[in-house]
């Protein structure tokens, strides 16, 4: 196997724990929109068993996996599922996806 990096001894940063130590954990709002990637790692894409206007609860099925190498896709809120296509992905070349977009109804029920 080749080794892309070689770092003796490992890297060492600081922990900066006095930013956040002396704070309360919050919990963060319900965002207004998520997009959730079809493709979940190097396998196939996901099939989506939904449609665009539908309303999606918290953890539903969005897709299904399409082959052994392959993830299903739930919903992280629920909403109104508004579109479906390809959209940029957080990667560092930029790279788009196809994607499923949940717009929140703010109730985040399941």
């Amino acid at each position: 196997m080749r080794k892309l990096w070689n770092f003796p001894g490992g890297i060492r940063l600081p922990g900066f724990k006095q930013l956040s130590n002396n704070e309360a954990v919050r919990h963060l709002p319900v965002p207004e929109q998520v997009y959730l990637p079809l493709r979940q790692h190097i396998g196939a894409m996901a099939k989506p068993v939904v449609s665009v206007g539908e309303r999606v609860s918290k953890g539903q099925l969005l897709a299904e996996a399409t082959s052994f190498i392959s993830a299903p896709v739930h919903a992280s809120i629920s909403g109104t599922v508004i579109d479906i296509g390809e959209h940029t992905v957080p990667h560092p070349s930029g790279i788009t996806e196809d994607c499923i977009v949940i717009e929140s109804d703010g109730k985040d029920h399941w």
